[in-house]
């Protein structure tokens, strides 16, 4: 792919009695491909916008887990002191029955 137009490059330096043909044409290819070379690692728009659809699905199905965890950690906490309000209320009963049953 072409980073520059090197036939319009090329044509400026010919037409302009700059440079000869040849050594016009391999300038502006040497030019070109030190272009391309040095633009490999470069982002585009396309790949920044497929790496943040990559994050934000990511982002999405990280939060699902985390409100899956949370509603599961609810849920046991509830038995728990469900579990822990029956023994304190049990407890209870066996402590006024004993109080009543004393006097």
């Amino acid at each position: 792919m072409a980073i520059i137009d090197t036939l319009r490059f090329r044509n400026i330096l010919v037409d302009g009695d700059i440079a000869e043909e040849a050594p016009a044409q391999q300038f502006v290819t040497a030019l070109d491909d030190t272009f391309e070379e040095q633009l490999e690692g470069v982002a585009t728009k396309d790949f920044v916008r497929a790496e943040s659809a990559e994050l934000q699905a990511e982002l999405r199905a990280m939060r699902e887990q985390i409100l899956r965890a949370l509603a599961q950690a609810e849920t046991r906490m509830q038995r728990q002191m469900l579990i822990a309000t029956g023994v304190i209320l049990t407890g209870f009963g066996i402590a006024v029955g004993l109080i009543t049953g004393l006097t």
